[in-house]
């Protein structure tokens, strides 16, 4: 079945992405100093960036998007198949993910019009305009989301940050202040990437 190996091949990439970060974290990529003020009310860390992350790091996370977002697709192909008994004349079957029940209406009811009745209400019920306020922190939302980024726009992991910054925390009022410096460079550049084996 295509949609298991598609799925496969995006846990393989994950699977890579954590040797390589894992390599990258273990050669220590950024430097953490601490001071305290005179009267020890105030902590002030400092964070700079040491050595760059992985260059292949966004091909990666992109590889791991397509590939989950495919086995949807593959999925639903199938299942249309087995409802059909035979391969649909059309090529518009998919897994069709949603924000607005509007236009899941449309093209999404249309996406799904070869699946058995039980297996439509099931998708329906799956998309991410049901979450209501917590839509934008759906998980399939996010993956359709990263996967129209990646295809159509850019890298989906980038964005920018400072080569440096500083954390200043206040022990009586728990309060923090963060001041950023430096020339701006992509967030790929700087990640504070944490294990158990590496605190902060």
């Amino acid at each position: 079945m295509g949609y298991i190996e598609k799925f496969g091949r995006a846990v393989a990439h994950l699977k890579e992405l954590d040797a390589v970060l894992g390599k990258w974290i273990d050669a220590e990529p950024y430097d953490l100093v601490r001071e305290r003020n005179r009267d020890d009310t105030e902590e002030v860390v400092h964070a700079k960036v040491r050595h760059r992350i992985p260059p292949g790091v966004p091909l990666i996370i992109g590889d791991a998007i397509y590939n989950f977002r495919s086995s949807l697709d593959h999925l639903a192909y199938a299942l249309a198949v087995s409802n059909l008994g035979a391969a649909p004349n059309t090529d518009d079957v998919m897994c069709p993910i949603h924000s607005a029940i509007g236009s899941y209406m449309v093209s999404g009811a249309r996406a799904t019009r070869h699946f058995s009745p039980t297996v439509q209400g099931i998708v329906e019920k799956m998309q991410p305009y049901h979450a209501g306020n917590a839509m934008k922190d759906h998980p399939l939302g996010l993956l359709n989301k990263l996967s129209n980024i990646d295809k159509h726009r850019h890298l989906a992991f980038g964005g920018t940050l400072a080569e440096s910054s500083t954390i200043t925390l206040n022990a009586n009022t728990r309060d923090a202040e963060v001041e950023v410096r430096g020339n701006a460079v992509h967030l790929v550049d700087f990640v504070l990437y944490s294990r158990s084996d590496h605190p902060l």
